[in-house]
């Protein structure tokens, strides 16, 4: 019985596969494109959370941001002032995991969608697309495509 048990959890654990998204990503400068301007360098550490994922963006010069994102669909006040939430103004953010390699946050400012991004990863787990699109608070869209290597 317990070889049986043991050989259960192997084989569930195998055909669940490890999360794909925590590890260390290095943005693609050449293949990222941005209408807020030019793409700077940038490396994201992600680690796992109950319920979603702790984020640790380093930008030249060493500073660092973290954010939670926690994927179970409810608003959270934001924590940090990342690209987007400055851009777009948001105070809130919603995030949902799509399937096992997407997951999609909306941002809010005072309750209205203000920008959506998602972010998706091919079955090898290699590399990260990133897609945002939104609109800052004058109501001029924006428009962002990062594309990330694991490390």
């Amino acid at each position: 019985m317990t070889k049986l048990l043991l050989t259960l959890i192997a084989t569930t654990t195998l055909c669940l596969g490890a999360d794909p998204f925590p590890g260390t990503w290095k943005r693609n400068v050449a293949k990222s494109q941005s209408t807020l301007g030019a793409v700077s360098e940038q490396t994201n550490i992600v680690e796992a959370i109950p319920g979603g994922y702790l984020l640790k963006f380093i930008v030249p010069g060493g500073t660092t941001l973290e954010q939670q994102y926690i994927l179970d669909d409810k608003p959270h006040t934001l924590n940090g002032k990342g690209v987007v939430t400055t851009t777009s103004g948001a105070d809130t953010r919603v995030a949902k995991r799509l399937n096992d390699h997407a997951y999609e946050m909306k941002f809010l400012r005072q309750g209205k969608v203000v920008a959506t991004s998602r972010t998706e990863l091919p079955k090898d787990g290699k590399t990260e697309t990133v897609t945002i699109d939104g609109v800052n608070p004058a109501g001029e869209k924006f428009h962002i495509l990062w594309f990330d290597e694991k490390q």
